[in-house]
C-alpha cells in the first residue's frame, strides 16, 4: 500500500475515470453477508438528506452482488459504482481515490483490508466486530468505531464524515504502521513467540536451542 501514497498524483485522474465525485466511501471485500453489505446499505439510506456529494465504491465480489446491484437500482439518487473484481496491481489506485474507508463486518478475526486502508492514508470506520480494530486504534490509526449492527450510530458515522470531510493519515503514523506489520518485523515476533513458547514447554531457561 506504499505504492497508494505515489498514486495519489494521479488522484483527480483516477476519479474521474471512476466516475466518483465527492467524499468517496470505500468498501473492499467479499460481497457477502458477513462483511455487513446489508448493514452498509441500511445506514447509507440515513445520508439521504445530505447536500454535499458523496459517492460509494464497492471493490470485490460475492453472493451478495446482486443484491447490492437491485438496491442501486431502486436508490439511484446515490452514487455507488460496484468494481467488482480488481487485479492486486490496480487495488492501490482504488484507494488513492477514496476518502473514507468502511468495513463493517459482522465477524472478523483481524481483517488485512483494515491495515490496508490504514497503510493507504484512508480514516476508517471500523466495526467493533473486527479483531484489527482495537490494535489499529492503538496506534493511532484515524476513525470511528460503530456496531454496525446499529443502523443509527452506524448512519451518523457517515454523516460525520460528510459534515466533516477527513484529511487523509499523517506520513508518520502510516510509516509506523508498515514498521510494525513489515515481514520483517512480524518474523521476528512470531520467531520471539515460538522460542518463547519452547522454553515454557521444556521449563529451560533462556534462550533454547532450535533446529536448524
Amino acid at each position: 500500500m506504499q505504492t497508494g501514497r505515489r498514486q495519489l498524483q494521479r488522484r483527480e485522474q483516477i476519479r474521474t475515470e471512476l466516475a466518483v465525485a465527492g467524499v468517496v466511501f470505500l468498501f473492499s471485500g467479499q460481497l457477502i453477508p458477513r462483511k455487513g453489505l446489508r448493514q452498509f446499505l441500511d445506514a447509507l439510506l440515513l445520508t439521504a438528506d445530505r447536500v454535499r456529494e458523496f459517492s460509494v465504491v464497492l471493490l470485490g465480489d460475492g453472493c451478495q452482488r446482486s443484491i447490492v446491484e437491485q438496491w442501486c437500482a431502486a436508490n439511484p439518487q446515490f452514487k455507488v459504482r460496484v468494481l467488482g473484481f480488481v487485479q492486486p496491481d490496480e487495488v492501490a489506485a482504488v484507494y488513492a481515490a477514496a476518502d473514507v474507508f468502511v468495513m463493517p463486518t459482522l465477524d472478523d478475526n483481524w481483517s488485512l483490508v483494515a491495515l490496508e486502508a490504514a497503510v493507504a492514508g484512508l480514516p476508517q470506520i471500523f466495526s467493533r466486530h473486527n479483531g484489527a480494530t482495537v490494535d489499529l486504534a492503538r496506534m493511532q490509526a484515524p476513525g470511528s468505531v460503530v456496531d454496525p449492527l446499529d443502523t443509527g450510530s452506524f448512519g451518523a458515522a457517515l454523516r460525520g464524515f460528510l459534515d466533516d470531510r477527513p484529511a487523509r493519515t499523517g506520513e508518520a503514523i502510516t510509516a509506523s504502521l508498515i514498521a510494525y506489520y513489515g515481514p520483517e518485523a512480524c518474523s521476528r515476533r512470531a520467531y520471539e513467540s515460538i522460542v518463547a513458547a519452547i522454553a515454557g514447554a521444556s521449563g529451560v531457561v533462556g534462550q533454547p536451542h532450535l533446529c536448524r
